[in-house]
């Protein structure tokens, strides 16, 4: 082929060339707009309803947030959980007080101090019944994600989601339970929220222990208790066969004695003994042994027949 034809040739291919590059480099940007706009932006809908207080989290009160396509929440039927960055010290005596604080913080503020969980059952997955209560109601089948606020990239993910059928509608509040409960358990006591500085001697301090049905043969059947005593905090542990309980107690010294009770938990430790007593009862020392009665202790571990716990001290 002559060259001088083919000068043109080039010319136009080249000018294609660069033409669709273009092209698409500008496709790429419009889907990276389009992405950043239909991103979920959740915001507008965490001070939708109150929260309650469930032991160490807060979640939005009754039924969640439920879906108004004339209201705030456009989008679907959802329920907000407020997982503290940081264990609370919340007790039966200031639960009320504590949770009229949460209510009135900002959103930024919410953002700030709990990490953020957004369940959410689409719109598009809704039934709609005038008179019903729920208005809008979920479907035999259907789905249901899970959001959280990431605080570096300052904007909402997907992060989770399940499909339900009309035949297991348990498998939505066991998979929603288990990863709120995984996020609590991963909480760690704040000592520095109550400090026992100056109520007891250092001779308490220490790690006390021992382990229940010591000699039973089921490992099942055995649990590690333990007890440590800083000049800061007395946190309670047990462990064993279905059971991870931690506990902040608060101590009063009594010459030879020390009283024990309760004052929060960390972790999804919830346990129904909490609601029959508090009373972790009293550590005595004499002669460098050290023993210890308790009623939550007889309760969890003992039928509920008194006992006395031999205690070794490191």
């Amino acid at each position: 082929m002559n060259i001088s034809k083919m000068k043109p040739l080039l010319l136009f291919a080249l000018v294609f060339f660069l033409f669709s590059c273009q092209n698409t480099s500008e496709s790429k940007g419009k889907d990276h707009v389009v992405a950043e706009i239909t991103a979920p932006d959740f915001d507008r809908i965490l001070k939708c309803k109150n929260y309650t207080y469930e032991e160490n989290y807060f979640l939005t009160a009754d039924a969640g947030c439920l879906y108004n396509p004339k209201g705030e929440n456009t989008f679907g039927n959802l329920i907000t959980y407020l997982i503290p960055k940081k264990a609370l010290n919340i007790n039966e005596d200031n639960s009320v007080s504590e949770t009229k604080k949460v209510n009135n913080l900002s959103i930024a503020q919410l953002k700030e101090d709990f990490n953020i969980y957004v369940y959410v059952i689409d719109k598009k997955y809704l039934n709609y019944n005038k008179t019903g209560d729920p208005v809008y109601y979920q479907k035999d089948d259907f789905a249901e994600d899970l959001y959280t606020y990431d605080s570096k990239s300052q904007k909402w993910s997907l992060i989770d989601s399940v499909s339900v059928t009309s035949t297991d509608h348990t498998k939505e509040q066991t998979w929603r339970d288990g990863f709120i409960q995984k996020q609590v358990s991963q909480l760690t006591v704040n000592p520095a929220k109550v400090s026992t500085a100056g109520k007891i001697s250092e001779k308490w301090y220490g790690t006390y222990s021992f382990t229940t049905n010591e000699d039973k043969e089921d490992w099942r059947e055995q649990q590690k208790v333990s007890l440590l005593i800083t000049k800061d905090s007395i946190i309670y542990h047990a462990e064993g066969y279905q059971i991870d309980q931690t506990y902040q107690l608060s101590g009063k010294e009594n010459g030879g004695a020390l009283m024990l009770d309760y004052l929060n938990a960390a972790g999804h430790t919830e346990s129904a003994v909490l609601d029959k007593t508090k009373d972790f009862g009293t550590i005595v020392n004499e002669n460098k042994s050290y023993t210890w009665s308790s009623p939550y202790l007889d309760l969890s571990f003992g039928g509920g027949k008194s006992k006395v716990y031999v205690l070794k001290k490191k």
